[in-house]
């Protein structure tokens, strides 16, 4: 796990602990089982559209937060046993703002409100930015298909 996700608070940590497959219980009162894994087809549009999320951060298209928001709605599809350390910084990363990704939604507030809203996603962008620089560069080489 990258050193600059060490920063999570344990309410953070019971979250993304609380993202992991869920067991299945077996029919016939078996032993529990994982859930069946991702069909290759999900899973290669999954890194396809995770890796789009990576270049775009590094390219500087998307920013911090979106960027974290677009690879953690596909990264269990990608890495269902959730074993990825790059991926479960970016769930990291998207559990601890998701209360700032409403700034389309800001729109008819108040001035005041809204520009606090704003100071804390820059502050955040900021706070974020290089660890999960570092997290989408290893994301497109380790994913990346030769061009």
């Amino acid at each position: 796990m990258p050193r600059w996700l060490a920063f999570l608070s344990a309410a953070a940590a019971l979250r993304l602990r609380a993202l992991r497959p869920q067991l299945k219980r077996d029919p016939l009162g078996g032993a529990a089982r994982p859930h069946p894994m991702t069909s290759p087809s999900k899973r290669a549009e999954a890194q396809n559209r995770i890796l789009k999320a990576a270049r775009a951060l590094l390219d500087g298209e998307l920013d911090t937060l979106k960027a974290s928001l677009e690879i953690v709605r596909w990264r269990l599809d990608l890495d269902p046993d959730q074993t990825d350390p790059d991926l479960l910084a970016f769930a990291g990363i998207e559990s601890q703002v998701d209360e700032l990704l409403v700034a389309d939604s800001l729109r008819g507030w108040p001035a005041g409100v809204k520009e606090r809203k704003e100071a804390e996603y820059a502050e955040a962008e900021r706070f974020f930015r290089t660890g999960a620089m570092e997290s989408a560069r290893a994301i497109v080489a380790r994913y990346g298909r030769p061009a």
